[in-house]
């Protein structure tokens, strides 16, 4: 991400090397493809998705929910494929069912490899997500 403050009182953000400003989505949607994916864990991590060689994925939004299946209180996890929590929704009790959004308002870049997974770690819980973004060319 790059700031660009010429001659103005505000910065203008840039999504990539290529000069494309965050205001103008116009060029990511005609050049890039809309991904929706999603996925479903208990006990486990699941891919949801893995941005493919020669292109970069701009994460726009996620819901993640979950439900107990027993008296527990846990977690459902979006993460990077380093582990690091992206998106986080927590459920307390037995039968006890939660869900949440989020839009970012500047949208997170993944490249080429890069993976966002969904995580449960208690066979108690089970984690349902769902993530859309813009796959352009590198």
């Amino acid at each position: 991400m790059v700031l660009d403050v010429p001659g103005g009182l505000f910065p203008k953000v840039i999504l990539d090397d290529s000069g494309v400003p965050l205001s103008d989505w116009k060029a990511i949607i005609d050049s890039g493809t809309l991904i929706l994916n999603d996925g479903q864990a208990a006990n486990a991590t699941v891919t949801i998705y893995t941005v493919p060689a020669g292109k970069v994925f701009y994460f726009v939004s996620a819901n993640v929910s979950c439900y107990t299946t027993a008296d527990v209180d846990k977690e459902a996890r979006l993460q990077d494929e380093s582990g690091n929590d992206i998106f986080r929704v927590q459920a307390s009790g037995d039968n006890a069912y939660n869900t949440a959004s989020t839009s970012f308002a500047i949208p997170l870049k993944f490249i080429a490899a890069q993976a966002i997974k969904l995580v449960s770690d208690n066979a108690n819980l089970v984690g349902i997500a769902s993530i859309s973004g813009y796959e352009v060319n590198a």
